[in-house]
Parts: structure tokens; sequence; C-alpha cells
């Protein structure tokens, strides 16, 4: 990331963390850990990743051109990653087994 895109990416955090101080007991409630809301997150994030893989990843023209096929790949990659720590933040007890 260039400096303006981790600018851009400050004030998105900024404004979601004001948004979550507003609505901290509500969210929490819904959204927190073992919650139906963090385990809609994991379904999302991995929809979207079953879905990138299949249908850009995996695309004929992705694999055509190496710098497409590293960027997708490289995104691929990174959702799979989220996906792992949003497990590991709903459920740390699994860690231990």
């Amino acid at each position: 990331m260039d400096a303006k895109d981790v600018k851009y990416m400050n004030e998105d955090f900024e404004e979601a963390v004001k948004s979550s101080k507003e609505n901290f007991d509500d969210w929490q409630e819904r959204f927190g850990k073992n919650t139906y809301g963090s385990h809609e997150l994991m379904d999302r994030v991995y929809v979207l990743y079953e879905n990138w893989e299949t249908y850009v990843l995996s695309h004929p023209t992705t694999s055509l051109d190496k710098s497409l096929y590293e960027k997708a790949w490289k995104i691929n990659k990174a959702m799979a990653d989220f996906y792992q720590e949003v497990g590991r933040w709903d459920c740390p007890e699994e860690e231990k087994k």
C-alpha cells in the first residue's frame, strides 16, 4: 500500500471505531465472540473466498498473465488468512485442542 492508501484506510478505520463506540453494547451483544453475528462474518468471508477462487483465480484469463495470477492469488491467500483469523478470534479455545 502506498501512503495515500494507508491514509484512506486509517480514515475508514477511524469512522468504523467511532460507529463501534456509538453502538458498542448493541454490537457486542449481536456481533461479539461466539454470536450469530460473528459466525455470519465467517460465512460471508467463506462465500467470498469460494467465489473468488472459483470465478477469478481459476478463470482462464487470470492464468494467462503471471501478474494477474499473482495478484489474484495474494487476494485469495489474504481472504483465507482473514477467515482463519476471524475463527481464532471467535473461538480461541479451538487453538488449545
